[in-house]
């Protein structure tokens, strides 16, 4: 299991909306309430099995503790990315996405749009890897089958498709 933790704490000049600018920040950016206690708020999101089909890094399951005591906020992040590569751009996303929930409670800037505009270029970029992913087991197969045939030895085929795929992940453009 491949887990990413975060936590977050932070001081605070009045406690007035605090509960309720966490709550509309999660809701907003798809998380789900599940406990709403007097000082503290759970949030969770995602399921395992979405795990290995979504490329929203947000959409990974999580689970999310915010607790006021006093006049500090902390906030612990517990992703688990069970299923998933984690690349730079991903757990960048967690941190941009960290980062404007404290943002948030202190301005009224939607920061649910400039997350959705970091989500979407992670998505973009991990498309693009599958692609060039797929590709390079395509010319693979191809030529390994190729080979295969003209020396009579088939256990070239995966060999030669797994091969291409990781040269070409090695060897591709930087996106």
């Amino acid at each position: 299991m491949s887990f990413i933790k975060k936590t977050i704490t932070f001081e605070i000049s009045t406690k007035t909306d605090i509960m309720e600018k966490t709550v509309e920040y999660f809701i907003n950016s798809g998380f789900k309430l599940v406990a709403n206690e007097k000082n503290r708020l759970i949030f969770t999101c995602g399921s395992l099995f979405r795990n290995r089909w979504t490329f929203n890094p947000l959409k990974w399951k999580s689970k999310i503790k915010i607790r006021v005591s006093g006049d500090s906020i902390n906030a612990d992040f517990i992703i688990d990315a069970t299923g998933q590569i984690i690349s730079i751009e991903e757990n960048n996303t967690w941190d941009i996405f960290v980062e404007n929930y404290r943002n948030f409670l202190f301005d009224n800037i939607d920061y649910n749009s400039i997350n959705q505009k970091h989500i979407v270029k992670v998505r973009n970029r991990n498309i693009k890897l599958i692609s060039w992913t797929l590709l390079g087991c395509l010319i693979g197969g191809v030529l390994s089958v190729i080979l295969a045939i003209l020396i009579g030895q088939p256990i070239l085929i995966p060999v030669g498709i797994v091969g291409m795929a990781i040269l070409f992940i090695i060897k591709r453009p930087k996106f």
